[in-house]
């Protein structure tokens, strides 16, 4: 990423592994000398810790990362003006384990975070997309890049 230090990058999260990643992305970035911001999809209260993803959320709130709850659509939408000076934003919402229509939060999450003008780029896979088919599932990230993990995606050839 060329930018200039202390450059914010917006993170959007939601709550399985795919965010477990943006929130070790985070991490990595403030050792950059970025400013991450993190919207968490949902209610941090009710996050399991004990897993890998809630580990790492729990990692970067101790070390002063900004993490903030976003529980629907509008907030997400006033998270992002909030943030319209960043030079990116992260797709950490949704991984490769779903392969049903998207629950309504999700939806209007996605549908939120697209319409932002920022460049975006996914975390393993486009939220909304199914991995097998490339298919989306009622929504989908409309990324500019997508940084994807141990192989490629059947969904993508």
């Amino acid at each position: 990423l060329s930018a200039a230090p202390g450059a914010v990058v917006g993170i959007v999260g939601g709550r399985g592994n795919n965010a477990g990643d943006g929130f070790v992305l985070a991490r990595h970035l403030v050792n950059r000398g970025f400013t991450p911001k993190v919207a968490y999809c949902g209610d941090r209260s009710s996050a399991k810790r004990d897993t890998d993803f809630g580990i790492n959320l729990t990692v970067i709130e101790r070390t002063g990362v900004s993490v903030e709850d976003v529980r629907g659509g509008p907030e997400l939408k006033a998270f992002l003006e909030r943030n319209s000076n960043a030079v990116l934003l992260v797709d950490a919402m949704l991984g490769t384990g779903i392969s049903s229509e998207l629950r309504s939060d999700y939806k209007a999450w996605i549908e939120i975070f697209n319409t932002s003008p920022l460049p975006k780029i996914a975390v393993d896979i486009p939220s909304g997309l199914d991995c097998d088919t490339g298919k989306p599932l009622g929504a989908a990230v409309k990324a500019t890049r997508t940084v994807t993990f141990v192989g490629r995606k059947l969904g993508f050839d």
